[in-house]
């Protein structure tokens, strides 16, 4: 008998297709920590160029990966019904923080979250923007039987290229930030490719491996 440490901790399930539930949860986690991160950044250094790194774009291109694998295995119309709900729910998250924190008196709590709902409004242009244009070209990559890799990456990496553009000048502009935007894109574009490549791969291989397993 297999054990099972979830089941025992929570109990049992009556659904064995846990990816149904868990990558878009998965999902709406990682695009809340974007919301909440946004405009936070990091100034790194490298060969003496500035480049400002935004805190919450360094798990974003996870998220293209997610949707990608629920458009895979359940469709078109159950990503972007994932899509929308991981939106309304980070919408939800952002009012209450909002909320709260203004009924509070910790003034630390409200300097983080007063700025949530104008970051609000860039998340659905860069989330509707980005997954649109995701799914649209994973579809017809699909529809043509492309490798497995090339249309994980390719329509992730086009969808991230195009954000990065709008998203990192808003970022450094509400910052302050007066140099070194095209550079910081760049830079930003470059980290978004690895990581694709990486999770890409990383797909492809463990849909080959489903493929011969017996």
């Amino acid at each position: 008998m297999r054990f099972n440490v979830l089941d025992r901790v929570f109990g049992q399930t009556v659904d064995h297709d846990h990816a149904k539930i868990f990558l878009p949860v998965l999902f709406c986690i990682i695009l809340t920590s974007s919301t909440f991160f946004f405009f936070d950044y990091r100034t790194i250094y490298i060969m003496g160029v500035k480049i400002h790194l935004s805190m919450g774009l360094i798990f974003f291109p996870v998220t293209f990966t997610l949707v990608n694998i629920i458009q895979d295995l359940y469709g078109r119309r159950f990503a972007n019904t994932a899509v929308r709900y991981g939106f309304l729910s980070d919408a939800i998250f952002v009012a209450i923080a909002y909320l709260l924190s203004h009924i509070g008196e910790r003034s630390d709590y409200l300097s983080v979250y007063e700025q949530l709902p104008t970051i609000m409004g860039m998340t659905f242009l860069f989330v509707w923007i980005s997954n649109m244009l995701n799914t649209w070209i994973f579809e017809k990559l699909k529809v043509a039987q492309c490798f497995v890799f090339i249309r994980y990456f390719i329509s992730a990496f086009v969808a991230e290229t195009v954000i990065s553009g709008i998203s990192i000048p808003l970022m450094m502009r509400e910052n302050n930030l007066n140099e070194g935007a095209v550079v910081s894109v760049l830079f930003i574009a470059t980290y978004k490719m690895t990581i694709t490549v990486l999770l890409s791969a990383l797909v492809a291989v463990r849909m080959r491996m489903n493929i011969h397993r017996p």
